[in-house]
């Protein structure tokens, strides 16, 4: 994933009041979160309330210091473990927790992303 991808996830979770089941709507009309940033107003009020559609509009103050501590994180490799940012989008986003009721838009993986994982 690259940064412009990541930063556009994480802008979605950290949009005040917009939760996994909003970010979810969005993401089933507009795609990746990068399409959702550039709907106009009208288009987010069809699936949201207007303060989730107005929060949508905003960056959230938190979204650079948030950016920066995940690729600091992500680049910080300890005895070649692995880390990696897996989204909704992901092949990788174990089947079992998106089959939960509110499964997280953003996991944050420490180790090895086995067969296991994804089943």
């Amino acid at each position: 994933m690259d940064r412009a991808e990541l930063e556009a996830w994480l802008r979605l979770t950290l949009s005040p009041g917009v939760g996994n089941d909003a970010a979810r709507r969005l993401l089933a009309a507009f795609g990746l979160p990068q399409a959702i940033f550039e709907q106009p107003a009208t288009a987010l009020r069809q699936l949201l309330t207007p303060a989730q559609a107005s929060a949508l509009q905003q960056v959230p103050e938190a979204l650079a210091a948030q950016l920066q501590a995940t690729l600091d994180w992500l680049g910080a490799a300890e005895d070649g473990i692995g880390r990696r940012v897996v989204t909704l989008g992901d092949a990788a986003y174990p089947a079992s927790l998106l089959a939960t009721e509110d499964p997280p838009c953003v996991l944050y993986v420490l180790g090895d992303l086995g067969e296991k994982m994804m089943d």
